[in-house]
């Protein structure tokens, strides 16, 4: 059968008003809100040992506010707002709210959570930001609240996101695996989440200096003592400069286990 004129023309008439209206969605106004819950006991003892693990928040906050295509405030101590709109906020986006949850835990041991509110003015939109982050728990693995009013509030976790670590059972599966080993589960969990932050399953010493906030020379051993643990092995090399020896690149070992997602651990 051959669709008739009309009938052509309602369903480009319908196709076209669906566009419009995604379109307009995507442009509401949104609000990811940040709040520190709670810090660690060794922080409490120094103002300088908060006020150096804040300033690592907010370069990350402003890391997020730039992939989002938003703007970053500060709002009180321990409380940040990044405004953008709907459309920059997808499953990616998603999974580095909850990556940076487990960072934050695992490297500067600071509870931090997210909510994301929606609105059709700033206004409202920071209103319902501000509801999530009330509603948020700290008890069982991490959510992520969206809030599109008090009556219309979505919850997620990890397992709803198909990009995000799976944390719970790394932490669990790697403490079971070094618990007669000297090596140190938490440097293995603390390299996976930033080599899953950032897509790079393959590292360098300079990169393991960054991401544990350390020096050059305790990369090297680090990595070192997980290759000779077998966690980690040399897939390469790279020159870097114009002198010196060329440098090494690493790899996890057992990939599948490093670059398990909430949505293959369900199996």
């Amino acid at each position: 059968m051959t669709p008739s004129y009309l009938s052509i023309k309602l369903t480009i008439d319908l196709l076209e008003k669906k566009a419009q209206v995604k379109h307009y969605e995507n442009l509401r106004l949104a609000v990811i809100g940040c709040k520190v819950f709670r810090v660690g006991e060794h922080i409490d003892d120094s103002i300088f040992d908060w006020k150096y693990y804040e300033l690592n928040l907010k370069r990350s906050l402003l890391e997020l506010a730039k992939k989002a295509s938003g703007s970053f405030i500060e709002v009180a101590d321990g409380l940040y707002y990044i405004f953008t709109t709907k459309g920059e906020i997808d499953e990616e986006m998603e999974a580095v709210l909850f990556n940076s949850i487990d960072i934050f835990r695992e490297d500067h041991q600071l509870d931090i959570g997210f909510a994301i509110g929606y609105g059709q003015t700033v206004y409202h939109a920071e209103q319902n930001a501000r509801y999530g982050l009330n509603q948020l728990s700290l008890d069982g693995s991490p959510t992520l609240l969206i809030v599109g009013s008090k009556g219309n509030v979505l919850q997620k976790t990890h397992k709803d996101s198909a990009n995000t670590l799976n944390t719970e059972e790394l932490r669990k599966t790697l403490r079971k695996r070094f618990r007669d080993s000297d090596v140190n589960f938490r440097d293995v969990l603390r390299i996976a989440l930033y080599a899953h932050k950032y897509d790079k399953q393959q590292f360098m010493v300079d990169d393991i200096a960054q991401w544990l906030e350390g020096t050059k020379r305790n990369a090297r051993r680090i990595l070192a003592e997980l290759e000779h643990a077998n966690v980690v092995e040399v897939c390469g090399k790279v020159q870097v400069s114009t002198r010196g020896r060329p440098s090494n690149v690493y790899r996890f070992i057992d990939q599948d286990l490093f670059y398990v997602t909430g949505e293959e651990s369900d199996g």
